[in-house]
């Protein structure tokens, strides 16, 4: 519960109080360093928050990892940017917005069995 009250202290002082308003502020790279300087916020909560306020992006976790590692490549698991690097240019190059390609994988593997 402390990281959504620090979160909800930070956007509102940052007056961020419309999906628009996040989306403006999580363009911006410097708010995103600033933002995962918080304690429990990395890249995987950074890119949550964008895909939440509309950017098409992936927020790689344990069920994207164990597909792209189903998929033949060797890729260790604290990997993030090369699991987001991987699923993006694969949304990209399949022509989905890589938010949806994100889901289809997450949904996919969260339900198999390991």
């Amino acid at each position: 519960m402390t990281r959504i009250w620090f979160l909800t202290m930070l956007f509102a002082s940052e007056k961020i109080e419309t999906e628009d308003e996040l989306r403006m502020w999580l363009n911006n790279p410097r708010n995103i360093e600033y933002l995962k300087k918080m304690r429990g916020i990395g890249n995987k909560t950074a890119d949550y928050l964008k895909m939440l306020s509309g950017i098409s992006t992936t927020a790689i976790d344990r069920h994207l990892i164990r597909f792209i590692r189903k998929a033949g490549v060797n890729i260790k698991s604290n990997d993030y940017s090369k699991a987001h690097r991987l699923i993006s240019q694969t949304a990209k190059r399949m022509r989905i917005k890589t938010a949806y390609f994100d889901y289809s994988i997450w949904f996919h593997m969260s339900r198999k069995k390991k």
